[in-house]
């Protein structure tokens, strides 16, 4: 198995210490759990450090 150098976290904040929070996920509660969501992927990790915006009809863009 390949060894990870570097970790992403889809954050828009730069943090020493990465601590586990409450997920915000669309369906049941397994998208919603309390963790670290990483990859070792940064082009995966970008679109989740972007900010959900949502309009007045209830959709939701970046």
């Amino acid at each position: 198995m390949k060894e990870i150098k570097f970790l992403y976290h889809g954050s828009r904040f730069l943090s020493e210490i990465i601590k586990p929070n409450l997920a915000t996920g669309i369906g049941s509660a397994k998208n919603s759990l309390c963790a670290i969501y990483a990859s070792h992927d940064r082009n995966f990790a970008i679109p989740f450090s972007l900010p959900i915006v949502v309009d007045k009809n209830n959709n939701c863009f970046w």
